[in-house]
């Protein structure tokens, strides 16, 4: 390992990141090893009607637009808010004028201004609600105007509103105007189209190499076929059910060369001989050291990654188009965002690409996330549903107002039930897996995201019974079901 000694200034990095990721690290739940659960102001306004496009009502609800919208002013200062909703990516795409300029929550704001300014902004806009008006309100300084059109490009782009403040009131700081615009109007009947970062549309399973038995009385449920995960005619047996049943490979845990390296060769070896894939699923819960006992270790999660590496130039190793290894982090935000500036920086120092599929929302973490996900075993399809959307129009997004910005790849997740009560009483609830309809309704939660891959948890999690491996108790009505739905998804099959 002489070869990938870390360079003193980049010690430095991950040893001076702040460790504060730990304390912001997600709620968990599941896994055996790693837990995984899982202003109103009264003024005088002047208010001036729209320019807006009637459309009948669209027969599903869009709830999300790509709106450009350009600020023309001669005031010192101006702002434009449209609400309710929320910006979901904004990129400035020209300005002509001086001072300062501003995203917003709700739009964007300048300052400064001498002469003419302006500035036209693309937004997506998402609002999920189902409010029937949008308020859109434009601010400035007393003296001059502000004038603001929306274009929606959602399809053919159309007029949704051509509004000018010239309002000058000693009564009222803000100088506003408030127009009000009907839903669809701004939303319109086109949906937004999102674009793909990758069209392989992959179906990975989480995969655990822990079971050389199944002896365990915490076990839910045993497999009909008892395969070790450390005999090759076992994996590969496995490998090739998968195969058969629409899995196009395993996402491995992983906790480390020593603890799980030879596991992982058996699986990459045997994905190798059947055309499928793996990759590692970083345990980072897991990575404590001495010097840091109770919270992810910078050092160890980068000695794991690296050491995965090794194994890049397998034909298995899951790599992206472009020929980057694909690496899973559980439990992201388990680091902060400069402990993982530390240890990207230290793997390119050493010669390493890698791109990282992580589970951590929170925009600060996206300059280290190639790809997005959640590890799910026991939501609501509710919940499954709104996040699956959310966060694939968050991924996406940047990519829609941005010509220049790739968008993240997103997998949905599907599972079908959970039940620890052996393993750990009644902490978490039981979901019943008798008739499959759970499991095919997280197939639909993830596919309302429109998913680049589909990711189930689990293939095997015994002792959580969220296994797709078929079961004494199960059976193999799981692993049909993900036969069917991943067909139907490709478009291969009903």
């Amino acid at each position: 390992m002489n070869r990938h000694l870390i360079r003193p200034a980049l010690i430095c990095a991950l040893v001076g990141a702040s460790v504060a990721g730990a304390a912001t690290a997600q709620a968990a739940t599941g896994g055996k090893h790693t837990p995984r659960s899982t202003t109103t102001t009264t003024t005088t306004t002047t208010t001036t009607t729209a320019t807006a496009t009637a459309a009948p009502a669209p027969t599903a609800p869009v709830t999300a637009a790509h709106l450009q919208v350009t600020l023309t002013t001669t005031s010192d200062w101006a702002q434009a808010h449209l609400t309710p909703g929320r910006v979901v990516a904004t990129h400035k795409s020209s300005d002509a004028g001086t001072g300062a300029y501003t995203p917003l929550a709700d739009g964007f704001a300048v300052s400064g201004v001498s002469g003419t300014r302006v500035v036209t902004t693309d937004l997506v806009v998402s609002e999920t609600s189902g409010a029937s008006q949008f308020s859109l309100e434009i601010d400035k300084g007393n003296n001059g105007t502000a004038a603001v059109t929306i274009t929606n490009l959602n399809g053919t782009p159309r007029r949704v509103a051509n509004v000018t403040d010239s309002v000058h009131s000693l009564s009222d700081a803000k100088n506003h105007t408030v127009t009000q615009l009907s839903r669809s109007s701004v939303l319109g009947t086109t949906a937004l189209t999102l674009p793909h970062a990758d069209n392989r549309k992959l179906v990975l399973a989480f995969y655990y190499p822990w079971f050389a038995s199944y002896d365990d009385a915490t076990l839910a449920d045993r497999p009909s076929d008892a395969r070790s995960v450390w005999d090759a005619a076992g994996v590969d047996s496995m490998t090739q059910q998968a195969k058969a049943n629409g899995v196009n490979g395993f996402i491995v845990s992983w906790h480390g060369d020593a603890k799980d390296g030879s596991a992982f060769d058996l699986a990459k070896q045997s994905a190798a001989r059947n055309g499928q894939v793996v990759t590692p699923y970083i345990e980072t819960l897991a990575a404590t050291s001495g010097r840091s006992p109770t919270s992810a270790d910078p050092f160890v999660v980068y000695n794991w990654i690296l050491q995965a590496l090794t194994r890049q130039t397998s034909p298995a190793f899951l790599k992206a188009a472009d020929g980057v290894p694909v690496v899973f982090v559980y439990q992201m935000a388990a680091l902060s965002p400069g402990q993982w500036q530390g240890v990207v920086d230290t793997l390119a120092a050493n010669g390493q690409q890698v791109h990282l599929f992580g589970d951590a929302t929170d925009p600060a973490y996206r300059p280290f996330e190639w790809g997005v996900d959640r590890y799910a075993v026991n939501d609501s399809v509710s919940t499954l549903t709104s996040w699956s959307k959310n966060t694939a129009l968050a991924a996406r997004a940047g990519a829609v107002v941005d010509s220049t910005a790739a968008p993240q790849v997103y997998a949905g997740t599907v599972s079908p039930g959970f039940d620890d009560h052996l393993l750990r009483g009644l902490l978490h609830p039981v979901i019943s897996r008798d008739t499959g309809a759970r499991y095919d309704a997280t197939w639909q939660a993830a596919l309302a995201g429109d998913p680049d891959w589909v990711l189930v948890s689990t293939w095997n999690e015994w002792y959580e019974d969220s296994q797709i491996e078929p079961g004494l108790l199960t059976g193999g009505q799981a692993l049909q079901q993900t036969a069917t739905n991943a067909a139907a998804w490709r478009g291969t099959g009903g």
